[in-house]
């Protein structure tokens, strides 16, 4: 952490040494040397944003097109106007492949200020793999699939372990009774009358054998539909804290520029990555613990009951009102 905040440090020193150099120069416009990346190192679990810098030292507004190149193909591109004597930031975002990248940026002029420095210098990044998405590299990752399990007892490292779930037979107990009621026919010799009393019986264990069957599945069903909807609640939360974390990172270790707000859109996105880390933090805590998402179930079936009851005394009653007007 102590490098990684030293690094940026460094990169944002080097961008405001350049831009001071810059506003040194009369006339000129265009990119500032300097490329600097959301994420150190960087991984191919999400987007990283790639940032820099374009100033105008012009008198005149530069508009323009900045391109973001990776391997020499364009990834992204982001429209830029800077008004006279100012700079503005460069923020394109792009999920990147495992492996070794050339990445650079160019700038374009598109009004009637000639850009002076339209091309950053190539730079050589290594991507890493990430496969939980915590932010540490799969080769500096303990556990790198993030089930609790440390790679070197995991047979699976790269894919999470979900426990078995113990199943219970709640039918055994209409096995015995129908055992029961077979063996005492089969020992006594009972009359006819004694016989369709037992075939009744068991027709009565086997229709409650039915019933608990029916009960046991459905109960299945709703507990494997609660499972799966935790984990999916829980990953879409990590997933939105993974990129609030980023997010604030970005604005933490970006360089302190004299008159530059955040845009409004950054601060209504970090507002909603708090809301929905939150919100699914919630949700996950009640399908994750049975007895409180049993309980909340309970809740909202009564109040359905209840909303047809009042439906059906309501209707009802008007009933009651006509027949009294005719």
């Amino acid at each position: 952490m102590l490098i990684r905040s030293t690094y940026h440090i460094l990169t944002f020193m080097l961008v405001a040494m350049l831009t001071a150099g810059y506003a040194a120069a009369a006339n000129s416009a265009g990119l500032v040397n300097g490329m600097w990346f959301s994420k150190n190192p960087v991984t191919d679990f999400s987007e990283t944003v790639v940032y820099s810098v374009v100033h105008n030292q012009t008198d005149e507004v530069l508009e323009g097109i900045a391109t973001l190149v990776v391997d020499g193909v364009a990834v992204g591109v982001q429209e830029v106007r800077v008004g006279k004597a100012n700079i503005e930031r460069i923020a394109i975002p792009y999920t990147f492949t495992a492996g070794t990248h050339t990445v650079h940026m160019n700038f374009t002029a598109t009004g009637g200020v000639e850009a002076t420095h339209t091309k950053l210098a190539h730079r050589t990044i290594l991507v890493s793999v990430d496969t939980d998405g915590d932010g540490v590299p799969d080769n500096a990752d303990t556990d790198d699939d993030n089930d609790g399990l440390l790679d070197t007892e995991d047979d699976e490292p790269l894919v999470k372990y979900v426990a078995p779930k113990e199943s219970i037979d709640l039918t055994e107990s209409g096995k015995l009774l129908l055992m029961k009621i077979t063996q005492r026919n089969d020992s006594q010799g009972e009359s006819d009358t004694e016989t369709t009393e037992v075939r009744e019986a068991a027709d009565s264990s086997r229709a409650t054998s039915t019933i608990v069957t029916a009960v046991r599945e459905t109960i299945t069903s709703i507990e494997d539909v609660r499972t799966r909807s935790a984990a999916a609640v829980r990953a879409y939360e990590e997933e939105q804290r993974a990129e609030l974390e980023a997010f604030t990172r970005t604005q933490e270790t970006m360089p302190a520029i004299e008159g530059f707000e955040p845009p409004v859109a950054e601060q209504s996105k970090k507002r909603e990555l708090q809301i929905a880390a939150a919100g699914a933090s919630m949700a996950g805590t009640m399908l994750e613990k049975s007895w409180l998402f049993y309980s909340e179930l309970v809740v909202l079936t009564l109040g359905v009951l209840h909303l047809l009851w009042v439906g059906f005394q309501r209707r009802f009653a008007n009933v009651g009102i006509d027949d009294e007007e005719e």
